[in-house]
């Protein structure tokens, strides 16, 4: 194919590859993901009780859906209390 038909990554595709050509989306954390695997089906892998109105999340994690929902707020809280910051 020649370079005029060539088409590039978009930039922020490229911000997402390190130096080593490494996928560095892999690294980047989220709350709700900061959970272990119970050895239980039953139990929440955030509060570590049985399941209250249990929902799957696109990701195939379960928790209680007011489990998310403390996990989006405080991860509402610790933005604005970095965005007061500057």
């Amino acid at each position: 194919m020649d370079e005029k038909h060539q088409q590039q990554s978009p930039i922020i595709m490229d911000n997402l590859i390190n130096n080593n050509g490494e996928n560095s989306s892999s690294k980047i954390s989220s709350p709700l993901l900061d959970t272990g695997q119970s050895e239980d089906p039953s139990i929440c892998p955030y509060c570590n009780k049985k399941f209250r109105k249990p929902r799957v999340l696109d990701c195939l994690h379960s928790m209680c859906e007011d489990c998310i929902i403390a996990q989006l707020d405080d991860g509402r809280n610790n933005q604005q209390r970095i965005l007061k910051t500057f």
